[in-house]
């Protein structure tokens, strides 16, 4: 939707959608835990994954371009949906 009708890049539209799941997270993460909804080992594990990630990618995402990068998500969406048929 970003791309299409606001002509964003692949990249602008990954930061963009990202702000807002931020804001989400702020939101919903505090009432989960008060639920008692959040199992902690994992989460933790989750959270220093996802900062490696998000680091990686802002440090790499722009050197090696934006068609690069829409190839690679293509080969890791294919990559998990057939592992969800294994």
């Amino acid at each position: 939707v970003l791309i299409m009708f606001f002509g964003m890049t692949f990249l602008e539209s990954i930061g963009t959608r990202k702000l807002f799941a931020f804001a989400r997270h702020l939101i919903t993460i505090p009432i989960l835990i008060l639920a008692g909804k959040v199992y902690f080992p994992y989460a933790i594990i989750m959270v220093i994954a996802t900062g490696a990630g998000a680091y990686l990618g802002c440090h790499y995402a722009p050197k090696i371009g934006n068609k690069m990068i829409k190839y690679l998500f293509g080969i890791i969406t294919l990559i998990a949906v057939i592992s969800m048929f294994i």
